[in-house]
């Protein structure tokens, strides 16, 4: 790999947003180039961002990131397998958060394969029997066995990796890029929803979620209706259960009407969850972009130049993708670098 800098004082980079897709991106950049100081600048962290509520099953889906070149996409989902599958078996899996998890995802009409299906584990068709475990109209399916990635765990492991390795962490709220002091050598926008008005994007819009997390743990298998969008995905202290998109609402208010078509949406899939104790109810906006964006741009603000990459915009398989899109990002920070 070729090195452009050789002293650690002589690289800064500013990474905007601390979600899933700032927080890999920033290790992804540290692992690129080396000896750059890296410093996250973000409002909000951990629990406070969206990321934070997801569910994190890794199962992209096509229409997230419509508007995307297959083949970028395939390269995403790629690399994030490679890297959440590689570490769901090593010695950091229980610390960030990545587990193995085995489920079924059925439809009333006839289904293509996703996109990942050549990266998970036992992908096959449901049986008619096993479809018929959820209901009678039910004609198709699939099953397989992929990885969860909790970020509530994933997301302070991300953050300890940046830290021991020389990075820095700043609470601040920005309204311009043109705010950050000029000795960033290139800014990372990972700034979702935000850079509506950030960078002024008209084209990122809220994707609005709300789930509720139940004890149930006799529920061991993730169960999606794909009509319906409802979905069962057991973590490994709780149950998750969703889901609501709704995009175009930029409500952070948790609404009744949609927590009760929620609990009803998995009851039908499971009956036993009428039992279920209720832990928490959560509602987040999803950031959402078609297609999502990741690229270089040289911004001129307030008479200067600045070098920005952006990373935002993938919606609903933003957790599953974003070891991908940061390994993206990071070579992008590297061309800006030359």
């Amino acid at each position: 790999m070729i090195r452009y800098f050789t002293h650690r004082s002589m690289v800064n980079i500013a990474v905007v947003g601390a979600g899933v897709i700032g927080l890999t991106s920033a290790v992804n950049i540290q692992a690129r180039v080396p000896g750059a100081k890296i410093t996250v600048i973000a409002d909000r962290f951990d629990q406070q961002t969206t990321s934070n509520g997801a569910a994190g099953l890794f199962r992209p889906t096509a229409g997230s990131v419509k508007g995307t070149d297959p083949n970028v996409m395939q390269q995403w989902c790629e690399d994030a397998w490679e890297f959440y599958e590689e570490t769901a078996g090593g010695k950091d899996a229980g610390i960030a958060g990545i587990q193995m998890t085995s489920g079924y995802q059925m439809s009333r009409k006839p289904l293509e394969p996703p996109l990942y299906k050549d990266y998970v584990y036992h992908f096959r068709d449901m049986t008619a029997r096993e479809l018929r475990l959820f209901g009678e109209d039910y004609i198709h399916g699939f099953f397989c066995t992929t990885v969860l990635i909790e970020c509530r765990y994933f997301l302070p492991w991300l953050t300890k990796k940046i830290v021991d390795k020389g990075g820095s962490l700043e609470r601040r709220t920005i309204t311009s890029l043109g705010e950050l002091p000029d000795k960033y050598d290139v800014v990372v926008n990972c700034t979702g929803l935000g850079s509506r008005s950030l960078v002024n994007d008209p084209h990122i819009v809220s994707a609005r979620g709300q789930s509720i997390r139940v004890a149930a743990p006799w529920i061991t298998h993730f169960v999606y209706d794909l009509d319906k969008e409802a979905h069962i995905i057991p973590c490994r202290e709780n149950v998750f259960l969703g889901g609501v998109k709704q995009v175009g609402n930029y409500s952070r208010e948790l609404d009744v009407k949609d927590s009760t078509e929620v609990f009803e949406k998995c009851c039908k899939l499971q009956p036993s969850l009428r039992s279920a104790k209720v832990l928490w109810e959560w509602t987040g906006l999803r950031p959402q972009r078609e297609p999502p964006r990741l690229e270089k741009e040289e911004l001129i603000l307030d008479g200067r130049t600045i070098k920005v990459v952006h990373n935002y915009g993938q919606g609903s398989s933003g957790v599953s993708l974003s070891w991908g899109c940061a390994k993206h990002a990071a070579k992008l920070v590297e061309e800006c670098l030359k």
